[in-house]
């Protein structure tokens, strides 16, 4: 069973409010105090909503040696995972073992990074990490009928503050650790140190039908490119963050994942990274062709899924169709490969459709081939896992 704080009973041990000693202490705040709505909104400018969030422990009890996260999740999705059997199934191991390490990055204000520490082939995860925290993007909660604008900007950042205080708390020592140790990139924008590091480290996913930010560990220590090698997404049965290789890395390689969507022009995307503290030196950002090929992918991409469309709806036109669809794709998926962009889902899609149309033009081979490239994109498990699976019977021949 999932244990679920309700806060019925708002009071427990934690660690000091510091977050730095592990003696412990009571955290009081808004999400904390048992007291009457009105009292709490008078004492803390703010009160809990309450339908809004409550605070558990997913994996209830972990095993020796098994990462558990704290969240503060809505009560629909902490219903709907409990119902669910085996909830929450382990993390994925590697199966080639471990394959990454944090390094410094060297010269440059890059800090430390993850570094290959073997060569590792396209598809394969390179860790399966369950998050220090879950948190929804927007808090709910009740403020004063006369609050103004601003005053509500306060109470949103207040309520977060409080919320991962809390979580903190309710962390094992070591974990509370590895959160403290991440890098805050916005120490001079006012920002509280906790929200400081939530904005610099969590990534946003949809769980139900709410949308939360999610922090780990490990992910959080991927620096940026722009031509990213690396993916991650968050799976639900095993609570886990994972991450892929999107292509073949070379040991000693960085491992990168893309802050900001890679198709934007290059000026677009800085000002999207400024708000991380630095200037993307990729060769992406300094090659001034880049910006124009990628517009071609875009357009490509458009031309692609309109043809394939028409290719699938119409099956009396579909030979003809096939040879349309391939000579777009086909310079697609090379120009998208060339830019380092297979984290794109216009890539697997456009893959999906080569295999497609070099079927209906009799190609068997190629199409086998494409099929098998479909199967190496392990990073589609995040959305379907069936598609790979479907795709390797086609390439062994059983579909």
């Amino acid at each position: 069973m999932l244990r679920r704080t309700l806060l019925l009973c708002r009071s427990f041990s934690t660690s000091s409010p510091s977050l730095f000693q592990d003696a412990p202490a009571r955290i009081l705040n808004a999400l904390t105090d048992d007291i009457p709505m009105p009292e709490c909104v008078q004492k803390y400018g703010y009160a809990p909503h309450p339908n809004g969030a409550i605070f558990c422990t997913i994996p209830e009890s972990p095993a020796v040696g098994e990462q558990s996260t704290e969240c503060y999740i809505f009560p629909k999705l902490l219903e709907s995972l409990a119902q669910r059997p085996g909830f929450p199934e382990p993390p994925l191991r590697p199966t080639r073992g471990p394959s990454v390490a944090l390094r410094e990055c060297g010269a440059g204000d890059r800090g430390v990074g993850l570094f290959a520490t073997r060569p590792i082939d396209q598809g394969e995860v390179l860790f399966d990490e369950r998050p220090l925290t879950v948190t929804p993007k927007h808090i709910p909660n009740i403020v004063p009928g006369f609050a103004d604008d601003a005053a509500k900007a306060r109470v949103f950042v207040q309520a977060e503050v409080d919320a991962v205080t809390v979580l903190l708390g309710r962390m094992a020592s070591e974990r509370r650790r590895m959160f403290l140790a991440l890098k805050n990139s916005h120490r001079r924008d006012g920002n509280h140190a906790v929200t400081g590091t939530m904005n610099t480290n969590s990534t946003g996913t949809e769980l139900g039908d709410e949308k939360y930010r999610i922090l780990c560990q490990q992910y959080a220590r991927f620096n940026h490119s722009c031509s990213p090698n690396s993916a991650a997404g968050f799976f639900e049965n095993t609570w886990s963050m994972r991450s892929f290789a999107l292509r073949n890395v070379a040991k000693d390689e960085e491992l990168t994942v893309a802050y900001a969507h890679p198709l934007l022009p290059t000026a677009v995307r800085q000002r999207a990274l400024a708000d991380w503290g630095f200037y993307c030196d990729c060769q992406a950002c300094t090659d001034p062709g880049s910006d124009e090929r990628r517009a071609v992918i875009a357009h490509l991409d458009k031309e692609r899924a309109k043809l394939s469309k028409q290719f699938r709806e119409r099956p009396a036109q579909r030979q003809r169709r096939a040879q349309k669809l391939l000579k777009v794709t086909l310079p697609e998926v090379h120009l998208i490969e060339s830019e380092g962009l297979q984290m794109l889902p216009e890539y697997c899609a456009a893959l999906l459709d080569l295999a497609a149309a070099f079927k209906e033009v009799g190609d068997s081979q190629r199409a086998r081939e494409m099929a098998m490239r479909v199967t190496q994109c392990s990073w589609l498990d995040v959305d379907d896992p069936s598609i790979r699976k479907t795709m390797l019977n086609y390439a062994l021949g059983a579909a």
